[in-house]
Formats: C-alpha cells, sequence, structure tokens
C-alpha cells in the first residue's frame, strides 16, 4: 500500500487510492468488531420477516447472479491492472521503484513483481470487502422495507374490513418490534453504509481524475477500458445500496399516511368498536415513529444523495479541468 504514490504517476488518483484502501481496511475492522451484532439483528430480522410474511423472499432475490457479477468484475479488474503493471509500465516500474532498503540488482525484478502484486491485493481486497458490505446491506434494506410493506398492506385490509378488537393490540405490537428491528438494524449497519459511500465516492473521483488528467499512461486503452468497468461497478452499486436504503425511507412514509387513506372506512364502520381508542393510539404511534436508514448516523439514505453525488461529481470534474488547463498555461 505505501508504494501506491510510486506506482501511480497522477497525486490525486494516488490519494484518492490510498482513501479507498484506507476505507477498505477500516470497513474490516467494522465488520470484525460488529459481527455479533450484525449477527443478532439479521436473525430478528429473519424472524419477523417469516413471522409477518412466511411466504416472501427474504433479502435480494437477485444475490446469486449479484455475486456471480461480483467475481467477474474482479477478474475484469484484476487483468487490465496486470498488463498495465506487468506488461506496459513493468520497465519504467524497474527504473522509478525506490524501495526503503538496498536489494541486491539480481532480486529487484522479484521484488518489484511483489510490490506490484501487494498493489494489486490491496486494491482488489478493498473492493471485495466493499462488495461483500454493499450486498449485505443491500439485502437487508430490502428485507426491512418488505416488512414494512407487508404490515402496511396487512393493516390497510384489515382497518377495511375487520373488527378492531380482533387485531388492533397485535399490530401495535408488531409495529414496536418493526421499529424496535430497524433500529438495531441501523445501529448494527450504519458505519459499513458510511464507508461504503466513501469508498463508492473515492473510486467514482478516480475515473474523473484519471479522465482529466494528462499523463501519457492513462491514455492508453488498458486504462481506458480499467476506468470505464471502475466507473460503471461504483456507480452500480451506490445505486444498489441507494435505492435498497431509500426503500426503507418510502415504505416508512408511506405507512405514517395509511390514517387519512383509511379514514372514512374507519369512522363510518368502526365508531361503535370498544378498541376505538386503541386504533386511535396505533395510529399516533405509526405518525410519530421514524423508520429509516443512516449512513453513520449522518444522513439518511435516500434518493436525494443521487442529486448529492451528481452535483459533488459535477463540481470535482469542473475542478479538474479548470487546474488542467492552468498547467497546460504554465
Amino acid at each position: 500500500m505505501s508504494f501506491i504514490h510510486q506506482v501511480i504517476p497522477s497525486t490525486i488518483v494516488a490519494l484518492s487510492l490510498y482513501a479507498t484502501n484506507t476505507c477498505g481496511f477500516i470497513l474490516r475492522f467494522v465488520l470484525k468488531s460488529k459481527r455479533f451484532e450484525i449477527s443478532n439483528s439479521l436473525n430478528q430480522l429473519i424472524k419477523l420477516s417469516y413471522n409477518m410474511n412466511p411466504n416472501a423472499f427474504i433479502g435480494n432475490k437477485y444475490i446469486r447472479s449479484h455475486l456471480l457479477l461480483s467475481f467477474v468484475s474482479i477478474i475484469a479488474l484484476l487483468t487490465p491492472m496486470s498488463i498495465v503493471f506487468f506488461y506496459q509500465e513493468w520497465e519504467f516500474y524497474k527504473k522509478s521503484l525506490k524501495f526503503p532498503f538496498y536489494i541486491p540488482p539480481e532480486f529487484k525484478e522479484p521484488c518489484l513483481a511483489v510490490v506490484l502484486a501487494s498493489v494489486m491485493t490491496s486494491v482488489t481486497s478493498g473492493g471485495i470487502i466493499c462488495g461483500i458490505s454493499m450486498l449485505l446491506c443491500d439485502s437487508t434494506y430490502i428485507t426491512i422495507s418488505n416488512i414494512i410493506k407487508s404490515y402496511r398492506e396487512s393493516l390497510t385490509k384489515k382497518l377495511k374490513t375487520q373488527n378492531l378488537s380482533t387485531f388492533i393490540f397485535n399490530d401495535i405490537k408488531a409495529l414496536k418490534a418493526i421499529v424496535a428491528l430497524v433500529e438495531a438494524i441501523d445501529k448494527a449497519l450504519n458505519a459499513c453504509a458510511l464507508l461504503n459511500y466513501c469508498i463508492f465516492t473515492c473510486l467514482i473521483f478516480i475515473t474523473i481524475s484519471v479522465a482529466m488528467s494528462n499523463d501519457k499512461t492513462f491514455r492508453t486503452e488498458v486504462v481506458i477500458c480499467f476506468i470505464t468497468i471502475n466507473f460503471l461497478i461504483s456507480m452500480n452499486m451506490f445505486y444498489m445500496i441507494t435505492k435498497s436504503g431509500s426503500g426503507v425511507y418510502e415504505e416508512g412514509e408511506k405507512l405514517k399516511r395509511i390514517g387519512f387513506e383509511c379514514a372514512g372506512e374507519i369512522f363510518v364502520l368502526k365508531q361503535n368498536d370498544k378498541s376505538f381508542l386503541a386504533l386511535f393510539l396505533l395510529l399516533n404511534n405509526i405518525k410519530d415513529v421514524d423508520l429509516k436508514v443512516t449512513a453513520g448516523a449522518m444522513f439518511v439514505i435516500q434518493k436525494s444523495i443521487f442529486l448529492t453525488m451528481t452535483n459533488a461529481v459535477v463540481t470535482y470534474g469542473v475542478i479538474l479541468f479548470q487546474l488542467s488547463g492552468i498547467q497546460i498555461q504554465t
């Protein structure tokens, strides 16, 4: 990892790679330190999902396809990196790479190969951890949103067709269980989500930095292929975790509107029911709950993040374009 700045000619790209690797190492530590908390919250999620909707699919339906795509993506990234390191720029690295200690000339090439392989391993392993963490968050958020949706649809149907006394108290308990579960999941995974966003941002900025760079190394077909794949993978992972996370927030907002949607049926058909007071308690609790998942408890994961990221990317690209213009003039 300490040789990245010598391997990558652009300072901005090297700093972005350092940031990506650092976030990857921190993410490993977070996953390891929170493994029991994550495991317990996932067990609660599975039990509640099975109890509320036994026929529902838990997690992402396309998880196998995503895992296969992740494996293919790793191969697709390693191939151009290997070509650049061990073929295209090999002679340049032999002359320019400096070791912190003396190495006999006959051992310099093997040591150089080890260094380049280590750089590839550190970058790739960080990406693998990020991908696994992203799939974990994505599947968990999808399951939570499905639970909230199932609860909302079931409650709407009951309010329109059944007597309050037959379901209202059980649904109050179910709501409390859902709220507690969402809070537990968010507490267990919010740090992972935040680090994922940090890594996605760094990878996207790496693509922009390479695209705006004037270095000849970044103008080869192999490097262009690499940054294109990197950009597509980063944007896809960013889209997946944001879409699934925003699904929790959107289903929570739909649940809050259930009182307005069913108001007519409730007041016409249920006004003589003895459990009417409990209904108001349930609707008041629904109005007050805040069903959402966050990234590091710093911001709520919702679709507005797409606009924020777009603004950041455009601003970053404009700044790099202006800086590159200044360098050309000087």
